[in-house]
């Protein structure tokens, strides 16, 4: 016999401790039904992940069927379970075995939709406590209000709230220093060369903003200044690579802003570049044949020290 284990084998020891755990964890349960549901989940787990760990670990997920035994005495449906535990990493992705257990026991059926739905229910309650008093409190709930108003009327789906309020709540922080002025359009120009991607999304709040508030503010994206700004961006990532590595891992880092810098390519479409070209190798680099189009891609320079690039993808010190 292993050290340790007395006159039993390992195996008598771990499936001893298994069993004394369960039943010392059910106690803690009011409901015949649950204690029923912990012991087969006990059994479940143990052929799931073997007798050991499960006797190691049983008895962390003891809390979830706790909480669940309080508010229904019974499994609920899976809205209920995502509502009231969320759906993040603190909710029930954390219980993530005990949750595999409900769906293969076919005693609850996941959803995607509400699972997304408790997602960006929990994002959106994340939004609201950005900021705790002032202006900006009152337009990000009075404006959250609004949105809720228009779920309520189905008019909108939750997922698309939370897609409204997130660059609401971007461009308010992105000028904190000044929390009781609203938006300037020059905040908001200058928002969306950083955020062009968000202009669309973006166009709900102001519009709101504009009607609460009579302003006449607008949403628009100068073409010229977010390239300027991403190309900004790109050298500083290209030099990057140049001075802290040997080029290696870094290959797709290194073609995305290439194509930034070099080619004026918005990183939206230098992602689509890099994903659906062709390449076409010499001694300098590589072209990158997107279409009938083609885009030269130095290769990654070995050198390490203080580099600037020039705009013809050589380096200069």
């Amino acid at each position: 016999m292993p050290a340790g284990y007395g006159t039993r084998c390992e195996l008598c020891y771990w499936n001893d401790l298994l069993v004394k755990r369960t039943q010392l964890n059910i106690t803690a349960l009011s409901s015949n039904s649950m204690t029923k549901h912990f012991i087969s989940f006990a059994s479940w787990l143990k052929e799931r992940i073997g007798i050991n760990k499960a006797a190691i670990t049983i008895n962390k997920y003891i809390p979830f069927f706790i909480e669940i035994d309080r508010m229904w005495a019974n499994i609920p449906d899976y809205e209920s379970l995502a509502n009231h535990f969320g759906t993040g990493f603190t909710g029930l992705s954390k219980f993530r075995l005990p949750v595999k257990w409900l769906t293969m026991s076919q005693l609850i059926t996941i959803d995607d939709q509400v699972r997304e739905s408790v997602a960006a229910k929990v994002c959106i309650a994340k939004y609201l406590l950005e900021f705790q008093e002032g202006l900006f409190h009152e337009v990000i709930h009075v404006y959250s209000k609004f949105l809720e108003n228009k779920i309520k009327e189905n008019k909108m789906k939750v997922r698309s709230a939370r897609i409204a309020l997130t660059p609401a709540v971007g461009l308010l922080k992105s000028y904190q220093a000044n929390p009781q002025e609203l938006p300037t359009q020059g905040q908001i120009d200058q928002y969306l060369v950083k955020k062009h991607g968000q202009k669309n999304s973006l166009s709900g709040f102001i519009n709101f903003l504009n009607k609460r508030y009579y302003l006449n503010l607008k949403v628009r994206v100068d073409p010229i200044k977010v390239m300027n700004y991403e190309k900004r961006r790109a050298e500083v990532n290209l030099v990057s690579i140049i001075k802290t590595t040997d080029g290696s891992g870094n290959e797709k880092k290194w073609v995305i802003n290439a194509l930034i810098y070099f080619h004026n390519v918005l990183k939206v479409q230098a992602y689509k570049i890099h994903q659906n070209s062709s390449k076409a190798f010499n001694s300098d680099g590589f072209y990158l044949e997107y279409f009938d189009l083609k885009y030269f891609i130095p290769s990654i320079p070995n050198t390490i020290g203080s580099t600037r690039l020039s705009d013809d993808g050589r380096e200069s010190f």
